[in-house]
């Protein structure tokens, strides 16, 4: 005698191993989605940074004086390669890219690592010097023991941290000098 449900049992293990592979199919796409999302995010952070970056070299190039900034841009999913420069451009191709009309030098903010890479034209920094030495003693700040100098123009990058960065203008020259002054940790 043959019971009701016998070929719906035949089917099961089949039935079960296509459950099976589209929840993994589902899952494995979840977590793409996932990894997708936190890059995005990432990048934001990054645009934020650098912005935040560019809007305080920029008016404190115009205004002069002296201005805080806290700069920390994030690891994107444990990246180390990463790097945040100045430099500048004689590239007439390049500063219209970046900055538009047609300019034949320019300064850029670069960021970069190995996923993706970000610039900003930096405007009005094009004859600005990046002081170092003589030039950035330290009186500036009020504590000049627990910063240290930084050349933001220099090929090892803008790290994260806290600076004070002071322009003002040489005697023997008509352009600003920015001196960018790091926190020392501890």
């Amino acid at each position: 005698m043959r019971s009701f449900g016998q070929k719906g049992q035949e089917s099961a293990p089949f039935e079960l191993l296509v459950a099976v592979v589209i929840m993994t199919f589902v899952i494995l796409l979840g977590y793409r989605a996932l990894d997708q999302v936190a890059e995005i995010k990432c990048k934001g952070e990054v645009e934020g940074e650098m912005e935040k970056l560019k809007t305080t070299l920029e008016n404190i190039v115009k205004q002069k004086g002296k201005e805080n900034l806290g700069l920390y841009f994030p690891a994107c999913q444990g990246e180390k390669d990463t790097s945040v420069r100045i430099k500048g451009f004689e590239d007439e191709r390049i500063c219209a890219a970046f900055c538009g009309g047609s300019r034949k030098s320019c300064t850029l903010l670069s960021y970069s690592s190995p996923k993706f890479s970000i610039s900003k034209c930096l405007r009005g920094t094009i004859n600005t010097t990046f002081g170092l030495g003589e030039t950035c003693t330290g009186q500036e700040v009020s504590d000049p023991e627990k910063y240290e100098a930084q050349d933001f123009k220099a090929d090892i990058g803008i790290d994260n941290g806290n600076y004070v960065l002071v322009s003002k203008f040489d005697l023997t020259g008509s352009y600003p000098i920015l001196c960018a002054y790091k926190r020392k940790a501890g």
